[in-house]
């Protein structure tokens, strides 16, 4: 009888405790953060002042054609692989781009979705010097654009649903 009034409660804890689980993750994300229009770069230091950056930059800071006065297309914030890896609030930005260059990679662009808050855009190019790099960004720069403006385009959407 004893065992009965035990397992009883602890039965129905067990219940209630997994029928509160979200087997969901995206719901349990929180929220992007980053003005709309606005990407972070992860890049090492050296290679976002020289050509790799300016390359980058170039691309993204060419003036929106859409807007009566001449603005870029993006603000692209920068920062190092460790600021990012170390500061947990960066992660939760919805635009950004990670750029990973090293003689040992092999080239490639990979596209992740709402990884670490959502909704969000991760565009990681790996490529193994600068050369590569710039090959690889020209090829799919457009692409690029415009997947991001896709997902600042759909949180527009909802914005404009709430108020």
């Amino acid at each position: 009888m004893k065992i009965k009034t035990f397992f009883y409660p602890f039965f129905m804890i067990m219940i209630i405790w997994l029928s509160s689980c979200n087997p969901n993750k995206l719901a349990q994300l929180p929220g992007s953060t980053g003005a709309t229009y606005e990407i972070l770069v992860v890049s090492d230091l050296d290679y976002w002042d020289g050509s790799v950056g300016n390359t980058v930059k170039e691309f993204f800071y060419q003036p929106d054609t859409t807007l009566f006065m001449a603005e870029p297309l993006y603000k692209l914030t920068s920062i190092n692989k460790k600021q990012f890896d170390e500061n947990k609030l960066y992660k939760f930005f919805k635009n950004i781009l990670i750029l990973e260059i090293d003689e040992n990679l092999t080239n490639k662009v990979e596209t992740i979705d709402t990884v670490w808050a959502k909704p969000q855009r991760i565009f990681k190019i790996q490529a193994n010097n600068a050369k590569s790099f710039d090959s690889l960004f020209n090829k799919y720069n457009n692409y690029i654009l415009q997947k991001y403006i896709e997902l600042e385009n759909e949180q527009i959407k909802i914005r404009s649903k709430l108020i």
